[in-house]
C-alpha cells in the first residue's frame, strides 16, 4: 500500500505562523513555529497573502472584517515601534554633524561679541591674541586685564576704559559659558568620530569624521550613497550652482562638499578640479565598502589615494 505524503507550506506573519496544503487550504494555526518542525513544512507566504481575511477567521483571530481591520491597524502601529526601536546610527551621526556646524556658528558669533565687549577694556590684547578660544579661556580665568600673564606692561598702557567689578564678573560668566560651549564640541567631536569609525570605518578614513557625516546627511544614508555615481558625490552640496550652470550657463561647479577636505583646499586652484574627481571615485568606492562588505580597507584606500594625488602633482 502506497503512502501519499503530503506536502505543506508553512506561512510566516507577525501574529505567528499559519499552516497549508499543497491545494492552499488552511490547515492549522501556532505562535510557535515549533509545533510544525515535524511535518517539515515548506516556508512560503503565498497562500496566505491570496486568502488573508478568510484565513483570520478560520484561525479563530478574528470574526469578521471589522475585527480584520482592527487587527491590521495594531499590527501596523506595532511594526512602526518595531522598526523605531532598531538602533539607527546613521540618524545620529547626522544629528551630530548638524549639531557641530551648528555649535561652530554660534562659537563664531558668541567669541566675536566677546572680542568686542572685553576689547572696550583691553583693545590691545583682543588684537594680539588670535586664537578665539585661547582669548576665551584667559578672560574666563583672569577678567581684569592687569591680571593676565604676559601682557602686564600693555595693561598698563591700555587705552581701553575702566571696568567695574560688576562689568568683570558679567564678562567672566559669558566667557565662561563660552568656554565650556567649547569644551563641549570637543567632546561631541570625539563621539562623532568614534560612531563614524564604527558605522562606516573606510569613508571616515578617507574624508575625516565630519565630511563623512555631511556626505551621509547629504546623500540621506549610506545605501544612497554607496549607489550615488561618482560625479554625484563630487557635486553633493553645490546643487544651486549647479542648477545656475544649466539654467544660465554659469560656471562649472568643480566641487561641492568635499571641498572641505585638506587635499582640495590645500591645492592650487587649476588642480582642485581633477583631485575632487579622484577624491570622489575614492570616496564612493569606501562607501559602497562600508555598506555592502562592510570591511575595513581604510590603510588599502588611504595608499591607494596618496599615491593618485603624489603622481598627479608630479
Amino acid at each position: 500500500m502506497a503512502i501519499l505524503i503530503m506536502k505543506t507550506y508553512l506561512a510566516r506573519s507577525p501574529l505567528g505562523y499559519f499552516l497549508f496544503d499543497e491545494k492552499g487550504r488552511f490547515l492549522r494555526y501556532s505562535k510557535k513555529e515549533e509545533e510544525f518542525e515535524k511535518l517539515k513544512p515548506i516556508p512560503d507566504n503565498r497562500f496566505l497573502r491570496e486568502n488573508f481575511r478568510q484565513v483570520m477567521i478560520r484561525a479563530g483571530l478574528a470574526k469578521n472584517d471589522r475585527e480584520i481591520n482592527l487587527l491590521l491597524s495594531r499590527i501596523g502601529i506595532e511594526l512602526v515601534k518595531q522598526r523605531l526601536r532598531r538602533p539607527n546610527y546613521e540618524q545620529v551621526i547626522k544629528l551630530l554633524a548638524g549639531t557641530i556646524e551648528q555649535l561652530d556658528k554660534n562659537l563664531n558669533s558668541f567669541s566675536e561679541r566677546l572680542r568686542e565687549w572685553y576689547g572696550l577694556h583691553f583693545p590691545e590684547f583682543t588684537k594680539a591674541v588670535k586664537d578665539a578660544e585661547r582669548m576665551v579661556e584667559l578672560i574666563a580665568k583672569y577678567g581684569k586685564r592687569e591680571k593676565i600673564k604676559g601682557v602686564e606692561s600693555q595693561a598698563k598702557r591700555s587705552a581701553g576704559m575702566e571696568f567695574s567689578e560688576q562689568d568683570l564678573k558679567a564678562v567672566r560668566e559669558w566667557a565662561s559659558c563660552i568656554s565650556r560651549l567649547y569644551h563641549q564640541r570637543k567632546q561631541l567631536f570625539g563621539y562623532l568620530e568614534d560612531l563614524s569609525r564604527q558605522v562606516m570605518p573606510n569613508l571616515t578614513a578617507l574624508a575625516g569624521p565630519f565630511l563623512a557625516a555631511k556626505l551621509l546627511e547629504h546623500a540621506g544614508s549610506l545605501e544612497k550613497l554607496a549607489r550615488l555615481p561618482v560625479s554625484t558625490i563630487q557635486l553633493l552640496g553645490a546643487e544651486k550652482a549647479l542648477f545656475r550652470h544649466l539654467k544660465a550657463k554659469a560656471k562649472v561647479p568643480k566641487h561641492g562638499i568635499i571641498f572641505l577636505h585638506p587635499l582640495i583646499q590645500q591645492a592650487k586652484p587649476e588642480l582642485r578640479g581633477k583631485i575632487a574627481r579622484i577624491l570622489a571615485a575614492k570616496l564612493s568606492l569606501a562607501a559602497k565598502i562600508d555598506y555592502f562588505s562592510k570591511e575595513d580597507r581604510s590603510k588599502e584606500l588611504k595608499k591607494s589615494l596618496d599615491d593618485q594625488i603624489s603622481k598627479l602633482l608630479s
